[in-house]
């Protein structure tokens, strides 16, 4: 356990050396998260093992429904707290397609949880994998044929990437950055060397949140996620959810200037877990489409004698 006194310093440290790693950045491309503080692993690995037990989690999102080629994101984790120790580890697997782009990533999670006193914790996470991409040029429609660049669709072969996060944490409230992808892996036309047709970009999130007790069976946790891309305006979730007598969450979801929503999550019992979420975007696209639609399920496998839960974890 460290000191009290040296808590800021080793806070500060971790921020600095995280910032260091992180210089540059471009467009928005990732797959987005209305339930993003039930899934908080899927962009920081810090998160990695934070609850205390193993979570296996499913999420499927439909994204602007009715607009043909829109968003769809299919993800699946894995997240183990190594018992007795303060590791976590963690899995993502995700497959996202959006018009005639379609990836894959596969992420191996690590996170060190280091107790700064008695109720608080900075968890240092690192996550490696690879990645895959296919782009259908040839089957979007263009206003003047013969265009090179849509004569052929591209495949990539897997390629490597790597993140880092912190995420800050005690029994009321939470703090966390991360960039889940750091390299910007460039993209070339099958057979050319010269030409490049996109590349990774480089996305950084903030999160937090915070717990407030209103009575012994209802729970209010408001919540934010801020997403920034180079040459992108800022992204900002805001959503406020209330736990009624520790087994339903509900609550309204805000994505501003872009939509809103609500979400739901209900706990069938100690280890089965149903979210659904909603929301309606206010751009151009309102009156064109019938919403996103993002349903969560999740299994914790907490009756295993060797996790210790102290004390329950609402985030």
């Amino acid at each position: 356990m460290i000191n009290k006194k040296h808590n800021f310093k080793a806070l500060t440290l971790a921020l600095f050396l995280f910032v260091a790693c992180c210089l540059k950045t471009s467009a928005q491309q990732d797959p987005m998260y209305t339930q993003y503080m039930f899934n908080a692993m899927s962009i920081n690995p810090g998160y990695a093992g934070l609850k205390g037990y193993p979570q296996l989690s499913y999420l499927s999102r439909y994204q602007w429904l009715g607009v043909k080629g829109a968003p769809k994101t299919q993800y699946l984790s894995y997240d183990y707290r190594v018992p007795r120790k303060n590791v976590g580890l963690g899995l993502n697997m995700v497959h996202y397609s959006f018009g005639p782009t379609f990836n894959t990533h596969m992420f191996v999670n690590y996170a060190y949880h280091l107790q700064l006193d008695k109720s608080s914790y900075l968890s240092m996470g690192i996550r490696a994998g690879l990645s895959w991409y296919k782009f259908n040029l040839a089957s979007v429609n263009i206003i003047k044929g013969g265009d090179p660049y849509f004569s052929q669709d591209f495949q990539n072969n897997w390629v490597p990437n790597f993140g880092l996060g912190l995420y800050y944490y005690t029994s009321k409230y939470y703090l966390g950055i991360s960039s889940p992808a750091l390299l910007e892996n460039k993209f070339k036309l099958n057979g050319d060397k010269e030409t490049n047709i996109g590349k990774e970009n480089r996305h950084y999130f903030f999160i937090a949140g915070y717990i407030i007790e209103i009575t012994p069976d209802l729970i209010f946790k408001p919540s934010t996620l801020i997403r920034y891309v180079n040459k992108t305006p800022v992204s900002m979730d805001i959503s406020a959810l209330f736990l009624i007598r520790d087994r339903f969450w509900c609550g309204p979801v805000w994505r501003i200037n872009k939509a809103v929503g609500f979400q739901s999550m209900f706990r069938f019992d100690p280890q089965w877990t149903l979210g659904y979420a909603f929301d309606y975007t206010m751009n151009e696209l309102a009156g064109k489409q019938i919403g996103t639609h993002e349903i969560m399920l999740t299994y914790n496998f907490n009756k295993n004698t060797l996790y210790n839960i102290k004390s329950p974890r609402y985030f």
